[in-house]
This record gives C-alpha cells, structure tokens and sequence, in this order.
C-alpha cells in the first residue's frame, strides 16, 4: 500500500474490536479497507477481536518497516479460514477429549433435527458401547430367565404366553433392553464426558493439539500470521516492545512512544477480574511447563529468554 509522501498527508485511526467469530473474520478486511487512508495508533481488542487486533498491529509494523506484503497477510485471512476444512482444522481437539468433541460436533452439524438426534444417540452409544451392551444383555436376561423357569417348572397355566411364545419374551427384552442400554450408556458418557474435560484443563482442545504439529495449530497459525504481517521470522516473536519502538514514517511529525499502542482484555477466572494486557503494574507468575501445552515453542523460548 502506498505511503502519502508528505507528513501533512499522515491520518490517523484507533481501532476497538470487540469479540465474537463473526466479528473476527469480517475485521480483518475492514482494517485493510481504513489502512488505506490511515495509519494506525491506538488498536485494541478482546476474545475473537484481539486476534484480529494483534494481526493488524503487526501489519502495521511491518509497514513501518516497509515490508509491503504487511496488509497483504491481514487480507488473506478471511480467505484461508473460508478454506473447506481449514477452520475446523485448527480447533482438532486433543486425544482425551476426542470422543466428547466428536459427540458435540455431530450434534451440532449441517443436519435434520432427526438427523442430529440420530447422530447424538450413535455417539452415545459408540462412546460407552461396552456400557450400552451390558444394559442390553441384563434386560435381555430378566425375561429370558424368567421364561427358562417357567418353562422348567412347567408351572401351567401360571404364565401361558411364556410358554407358548418365546418370542413374546425376546420381544420385550428388547423394548425393556435398548432403553435401557441407552440410559447405561448415557450416564457412563456424560461421567466420561466430565472425567476427560477436568483432565484436559476444563477444556476440549488446548490451541496445540493438532494431527499435522503445532505449525498447523490454533495458536501455532495465528503465531505465523502475526510473524508474517510484521515481516519477522517465526523465531524472533514480535512483542509489544517491537510495536512500542516502531520506526517512524518519512518526516512524521507524531514521533512519540508507544509508537503502536496495543492492547487486549481478557479475564483472569483464578483471580475473578478483567485484565488488561500489557500489564502496566505488577505481573503474574507462570508455570513454563503448563504454558507449553498452549504456545508454540519459538514463543516460549522468547518468553523464557525475557523472563
């Protein structure tokens, strides 16, 4: 994009982005759409909207530094993530909670209701099928058994349809069976469901879980997208400082630091409040091994080195 020539040419933009998927996949072109009349001051943003906000924070960098596919990445965005597959590709859940994600997902598909109801009765059952046969087989006993001793017993006419049809007996196991095999296997999902969404740190997927490595990952793509708007390497992760001691345009007269203010919000659940980031007083401590699970490994390393 080109740059106005003259200092007096310079407009300037602060921009907000709320959260919301929506909202996340439409504001990347919105920036590019303001990029071309303004440069960018003050950007801000939370859940959905800060990722956003971080990528055209970047881009702005990098066109401070005159890379010139800086836009041209913020651009992209809607398009790789329109890609058949792409998005739900970065949301692959880890292997504990596969199973209670599979189960959500079909529930949740481009179906019928009947075909949502169908899938999620499958999914219950595939998912506790030992649980659901043994349901099945102790319903399938109780008249059995109890036909086998009348039959025994001989005791007539105490029970003569048992006795003259053993279908009748089969028939209502089942009808007694299936309902009960799907209660069995409901309750023993739903324990499972709570027991693997606890182990996997209240959650479905951590950002990192992925078939193809962390390069394909949530966090390990919005990494690279940040990475590539700013025109650095994925080894050298920008950080606030980078945006705070951007280089100033050709004869700018607002030559002030932040140079880029960046900020995002998120709220910390341990301590029940919102927190703005970067912290401006105090910090908090971090575990380097629980952080690993969600942040690629060029980000930890800079963020051991900085610690």
């Amino acid at each position: 994009m080109d740059i106005p020539p003259a200092a007096e040419g310079y407009e300037y933009c602060d921009l907000v982005m709320k959260g919301g998927i929506t909202s996340g996949v439409i504001y990347p072109m919105t920036a590019v759409e303001l990029a071309k009349r303004y440069r960018f001051k003050n950007i801000g943003g939370t859940s959905a909207g800060a990722i956003a906000a971080a990528v055209t924070a970047a881009a702005e960098l990098g066109r401070r530094r005159n890379h010139e596919a800086a836009f041209d990445t913020l651009a992209a965005l809607p398009d790789q993530l329109a890609r058949n597959g792409h998005l739900l590709a970065l949301f692959t859940p880890d292997p504990r909670a596969r199973k209670v994600f599979n189960l959500l997902r079909g529930f949740t598909g481009n179906r019928t209701v009947r075909g949502k109801i169908v899938h999620t009765l499958l999914g219950i059952v595939l998912s506790a099928l030992p649980w659901f046969t043994l349901g099945l087989v102790i319903s399938l006993l109780i008249p059995s058994l109890l036909y086998a001793l009348v039959r025994w017993h001989s005791v007539s006419p105490v029970v003569p349809l048992m006795q003259r049809h053993w279908v009748v007996c089969l028939a209502s196991g089942l009808a007694l069976g299936i309902p009960v095999g799907f209660a069995v296997a409901a309750v023993q999902a739903v324990k499972a469901a709570i027991r693997s969404i606890a182990a996997n740190g209240f959650g479905l997927f951590s950002g990192l879980a992925s078939q193809s490595g962390p390069a394909e990952s949530l966090t390990g793509w919005i990494h690279g997208r940040i990475q590539a708007a700013a025109g650095q390497p994925d080894n050298q992760p920008v950080t606030f400082g980078d945006l705070w001691k951007a280089p100033p345009y050709p004869e700018e007269k607002l030559v002030e630091q932040p140079m880029i203010n960046f900020e995002v919000v998120t709220t910390g659940i341990t301590e029940g409040r919102p927190f703005s980031i970067p912290f401006q007083q105090g910090a908090l401590y971090f575990d380097p091994c629980e952080l690993a699970k969600l942040f690629p490994k060029d980000v930890m390393m800079s963020l051991l080195a900085g610690s």
